[in-house]
């Protein structure tokens, strides 16, 4: 599978092709790619700055500091020039699954589902939250072919059951 470049918005631009900066040679200007997987309709937004050097280093200056990641360095605006670039670049991006393919083109620009996993309440919210605050453990026991724990903290009791053995416990618990 291969990354394809649908077409470029940007919020602060009503026409980017016919966009001028007020200043060509300091500028930054918010494009979202929408980018999805070759020959399909489906895409997602992957978000990126456009600027000139002149625009970063007055950035640096005013805040100190500051991170490159997500940003697209020129030396003017020209939209073809970009416009090819983006779409190369996403042409270059493939794997056998969009799964694969979003996260190398989430290296050009912020993809809005960078950092996207499966949200299970217990699981991943509670337990997440338990562990990395000062739960202990008062119990761990056999339920179908995991291991089971029971977390305590402040009077709250959290049971941890691995995702292959829900519903395979039955009774109740007292802690």
């Amino acid at each position: 599978m291969k990354a394809e470049l649908k077409y470029l918005y940007s919020p602060d631009a009503d026409d980017l092709a016919g966009y001028v900066p007020d200043d060509p040679d300091r500028f930054g200007l918010l494009i979202q790619a929408m980018v999805g997987p070759a020959g399909e309709d489906s895409y997602e937004s992957f978000d990126l700055i456009v600027c000139t050097s002149s625009w970063l280093a007055e950035l640096a200056s005013e805040r100190g500091p500051t991170m490159g990641r997500h940003h697209l360095i020129v030396s003017g605006y020209d939209y073809k020039e970009i416009e090819a670039f983006i779409r190369v670049y996403c042409s270059n991006c493939e794997g056998l699954t969009w799964n694969d393919v979003g996260p190398l083109v989430g290296r050009l620009g912020h993809w809005e589902f960078e950092d996207y996993r499966e949200y299970s309440p217990v699981n991943d919210g509670m337990m997440s939250w338990a562990r990395a605050s000062s739960c202990h453990s008062v119990a761990a026991f056999q339920c179908g072919n995991s291991t089971c724990e029971i977390l305590r903290h402040d009077g709250i009791a959290l049971m941890d059951v691995p995702g292959d053995s829900r519903g395979t416990l039955n009774g109740s618990l007292l802690v």
